[in-house]
């Protein structure tokens, strides 16, 4: 007599990733081996960004999620995941943040969808998910005031990356928040 497989109960998971992006490069904050590689390289590797087809979405490759099954486990994963960020010393902060930072919180539920009168067979489950993400910009800079200071050429080469990324968020959501005309065929 073959034995019924055990029903699935409902239950929650939660997963976190955290990543910078820094001089145009994407790194894992919780990933610390290619960060102690990349500390003292003039150009530092990067991980990429991919589209998803299927799930009609970007996903960021090779970057690393923990599942977490408290809340201190989640807060130890981004206290190690802030000690790896890009700070550097500038003529306007002591401590200033070198680089954007993202923060993922995957929270997913698992739903037993069983028949309500216990017939025999495989239950049918149901899984949502849904996705926070926390995002840290670095504020612009001016030149005058990144490159000042005793790393100079360096403070400036993040400062202008800095600007230039967030000048194209800007146009990105200047672009987003105009209404398309009708039958223009246009997308962002």
């Amino acid at each position: 007599v073959p034995v019924p497989p055990a029903p699935q109960q409902d239950g929650w998971s939660v997963k976190v990733s955290f990543l910078q992006i820094y001089k145009e490069r994407v790194l894992d904050l919780l990933n610390p081996a290619p960060l102690s590689a990349s500390r003292g390289a003039e150009d530092p590797g990067g991980l990429r960004v991919r589209w998803d087809a299927v799930r009609r979405c970007f996903f960021v490759e090779n970057l690393f999620e923990f599942e977490c099954s408290s809340v201190d486990e989640v807060l130890q994963h981004y206290s190690t995941g802030a000690k790896n960020k890009q700070m550097a010393s500038t003529n306007m902060n002591v401590a200033s943040s070198r680089s954007h930072t993202v923060l993922v919180l995957t929270v997913m539920r698992h739903a037993a969808m069983g028949d309500a009168d216990g017939a025999e067979g495989a239950a049918a489950s149901r899984q949502v998910v849904s996705r926070l993400s926390l995002v840290d910009l670095a504020g612009s800079e001016r030149a005058s005031a990144s490159s000042g200071c005793a790393a100079g050429a360096a403070r400036f080469q993040e400062a202008t990356a800095i600007n230039q990324s967030l000048f194209v968020l800007r146009k990105v959501i200047a672009a987003l928040s105009k209404q398309p005309e009708q039958g223009s065929g246009s997308a962002v």
